[in-house]
């Protein structure tokens, strides 16, 4: 039987050191770009990579750096991406009621409403109060033709936040759709109000 060379013990220690030794931490630049709402779509996927593979992190901290991730992912339209990194975050923390309603806006985006929907109903389930879920719920029912239901959710987004110029404008489109000009007229008006730097 061949019988390999015994290695100095120098070389040995050094084997051992890289092999137990943590993958590199992010940057303090990384890190801030995996938050920051100011973070290029190419930011955010380059600081949060760099977060999850650098191994200090678990739980709702590693959960909250694949969803913003995914979020990254959904602002280049790489759904393909962005959809398991939000399952991976849901996997982590099964609260992360952002997560399921991030992964409802991929499915939304790729067209697949009833997976967007019930995306959506999830994240409300946890967090009954979300008035982002509220406003892309009742895009879902607008985008399937429900314009009354659709007008439903747009109230209850407007009910907990009355400055979500958004849903205003979002509630204008389904009003308008109904033949209510007064009322799509006056939230096309209260939408520009809130939010003037918008070309509604």
């Amino acid at each position: 039987m061949r019988i390999m060379p015994s290695l100095g013990v120098g070389v040995v220690c050094v084997l051992l050191a890289s092999a137990v030794a943590p993958a590199l931490a992010e940057t303090k630049q990384e890190y801030d770009w995996c938050y920051s709402p100011d973070a290029s779509d190419d930011e955010t996927v380059r600081g949060c990579t760099a977060m999850i593979e650098s191994g200090k992190y678990t739980g709702v901290k590693l959960s909250d750096a694949y969803d913003n991730r995914g979020v990254g992912f959904n602002g280049k339209k790489q759904y393909d991406l962005s959809i398991p990194d939000f399952t991976k975050a849901i996997g982590l923390n099964a609260r992360n009621f952002q997560a399921f309603n991030n992964r409802g806006n991929a499915y939304y985006n790729r067209e697949q409403y009833d997976m967007a929907m019930e995306n959506y109903d999830q994240c409300l389930r946890i967090s009954p109060q979300y008035d982002k879920a509220h406003k892309n719920r009742g895009s879902t029912f607008y985008a399937v033709g429900l314009n009354s239901r659709a007008i439903e959710e747009y109230n209850e987004a407007i009910r907990i936040n009355p400055r979500y110029a958004n849903a205003y404008y979002d509630r204008s489109l389904a009003r308008r759709k109904k033949g209510d000009i007064p009322g799509a007229d006056a939230d096309l008006a209260k939408a520009r109000q809130l939010k003037p730097s918008n070309t509604w």
